[in-house]
């Protein structure tokens, strides 16, 4: 992925349609990493799911039809290794001087429609190439902006 300014980029920074092409295809969730939290800080569950060692390990199958699912791999306490999670995912665009594209998704459950799902979550696309990508989740912590990065490697 290129960083050069594009058509249709925002503020200079990649395209949705470029960021969709790097974030498409399998991916290993291999850490979570706390920035900017004071020590004071913990995080119980990430996306109402599981606490975020759970997550490490889970792959994340983002196809091209936007119809993709985190298979978990982790074992733990509170760890489902084996669960599926079908999720729905695409790139926000804000559009022009709006701010930046962002990755997002919403869960998907037995005998859910997708339009019918109204809750989801959106991350900031902070890096990708043909094998890293890491997305962003910023967190409200009393005023201030801490963030939780996801650092995947691709599968394929």
């Amino acid at each position: 992925m290129s960083c050069s300014s594009q058509q249709g980029a925002v503020d200079g920074g990649p395209a949705a349609s470029a960021w969709r092409k790097g974030v498409k295809g399998q991916w290993v969730l291999q850490s979570v990493d706390k920035e900017n939290f004071p020590t004071a800080y913990s995080v119980k569950t990430i996306f109402e799911e599981a606490p975020a060692e759970c997550f490490i390990g889970s792959v994340w199958n983002l196809p091209n039809n936007g119809k993709g699912s985190i298979t978990f791999d982790a074992d733990g306490k509170l760890c489902a290794p084996g669960a599926v999670r079908d999720i729905v995912w695409s790139i926000y665009n804000p559009g022009k001087g709006n701010g930046e594209p962002q990755f997002q998704f919403k869960k998907i459950y037995p005998g859910d429609k997708p339009s019918n799902v109204t809750a989801g979550y959106r991350l900031d696309l902070a890096y990708a190439d043909a094998d890293q990508l890491t997305l962003r989740m910023p967190l409200d912590l009393d005023g201030q902006t801490g963030y939780l990065a996801f650092n995947f490697e691709r599968l394929q």
